[in-house]
Formats: C-alpha cells, structure tokens, sequence
C-alpha cells in the first residue's frame, strides 16, 4: 500500500471533446480556472466520501496561454 498525499498540484485537464488525442494541456489556462476548482471540489468530496484524507489541490505552479 502506498502513502497517500495530503497535497496534489495539477497536471493534466484535457478536452477530451475537442482535443481527444490530449495534445493540448489546459491545467495552466487561466480559462479554465473554473472547471478546475470545480473538478478538484468534486474529487475532495468523493475522497471524503470514501474515508479517506482530503487533500489541498493547487493550481499548477506555472500559468501560461494555450
């Protein structure tokens, strides 16, 4: 069994929609922030619901433009 984390940063959001082959990496645009949160809410909550520690989920140290 592995240690679990209490902090994660994001890596990876893709638009699998538009984007399917996930060539374009939107974790550091800016307009996504909101999806972002969003989806890092929504995993804190399933963590919780599992029993498990939520963690701190952190923007990626770097924002660039896509």
């Amino acid at each position: 069994m592995y240690p679990s984390s209490g902090y994660y940063e994001e890596d990876f959001l893709y638009d699998l929609k538009n984007d399917p082959y996930e060539l374009t990496n939107l974790a550091k645009d800016d307009k996504y922030r909101d999806i972002r949160a969003q989806l890092a809410k929504e995993l804190q909550e399933e963590m919780k619901k599992a029993g498990e520690e939520v963690p701190v989920i952190a923007p990626s140290s770097e924002s660039c433009l896509v």
